[in-house]
Formats: structure tokens, sequence, C-alpha cells
């Protein structure tokens, strides 16, 4: 699995900063990060995917178990800022700032 750094002090678009997170604590479950959804396809009214601050990434063959691991080891790391769900087959992230 290849992964990136970010050099300490560097801000990322809040929708990057999410799939950095993300892959990377794939990467620690030698999971591929793969992003199935960004702007394109449909969702609901009003989704932050249309406004490029939400992304979804494939789920499909990760075990129940595995996907909740990932799901808190994420939310932990991008704190309360950002949504991360398990939404059946795939999971959701998005920046939605609170307060």
């Amino acid at each position: 699995m290849s992964s990136f750094t970010v050099k300490p002090g560097v801000t990322l678009p809040p929708v990057l900063n999410l799939a950095v997170v993300v892959a990377e604590v794939m990467a620690a479950y030698s999971v591929q990060c793969v992003i199935t959804s960004g702007t394109d396809g449909k969702h609901m009214v009003g989704s932050l995917h249309y406004a490029d601050r939400a992304l979804d990434f494939r789920s499909r063959g990760i075990a129940p178990e595995l996907q909740q691991t990932i799901a808190t080891q994420v939310r932990e790391r991008l704190g309360p800022d950002y949504d991360f769900i398990v939404e059946g087959d795939h999971f959701h992230g998005e920046f939605d700032r609170k307060g």
C-alpha cells in the first residue's frame, strides 16, 4: 500500500484532508482507498457532495467490524467538523463545520 505524507503545518482544503486521512487509516489495515463519488452522481437535495465538501469511499469487501474500526479512527483523527459514517455499501465523509 502506498500513501503520502503531508508536511506539518500544511493546510489542506477540507475535502482533500478527508481523503488523506481516510487513505492513511485504510492503508494501516492494508485496504485500498477508492473514492467512489465526489460532486458526481445522484445525492440528496442539499447534499454537501454538490458543494465539494463530501466524498464517498468503497467499503465493499471490508468486514463489518473493520468498517466500524476504520470509521472510528477516521472520526477521531478528523475531529468534530467532519462526519464519517458507514452507509451499508460505502463510507460517506463530509466537512460540516459545527458552530
